[in-house]
């Protein structure tokens, strides 16, 4: 994944810096330094972005807080299917258990 990459997935889930760095559970220097080019984007990070972009809906709130849902765990249990639950919904602050 290339910055130009990054920073286009960011902006097309409709997410500021911060809130993407909420999510990810890293720093705004890190998202800035990945969209730049200055700090590689390691593999866990590509993948959790491909996994945001592709398999959540993502609601950027207005208070800057970040919503994210599933999109298919509703699909599945729309035909039948028995799928464990997930997390969804805001994300708790960091450092909570």
């Amino acid at each position: 994944m290339t910055p130009e990459q990054f920073r286009t997935a960011r902006q097309e889930m409709g997410l500021t810096q911060q809130q993407m760095a909420f999510v990810l559970r890293s720093d705004v220097g890190a998202v800035q330094e990945w969209e730049s080019g200055a700090q590689q984007i390691s593999g866990p990070v590509q993948m959790a972005v491909f996994l945001l972009k592709h398999c959540c809906d993502v609601k950027p709130q207005p208070d800057g807080s970040v919503v994210f849902s599933n999109r298919y765990l509703t699909i599945a249990e729309q035909y039948g299917y028995k799928v464990p639950p997930c997390y969804e919904g805001p994300l708790p602050p960091q450092g909570a258990a």
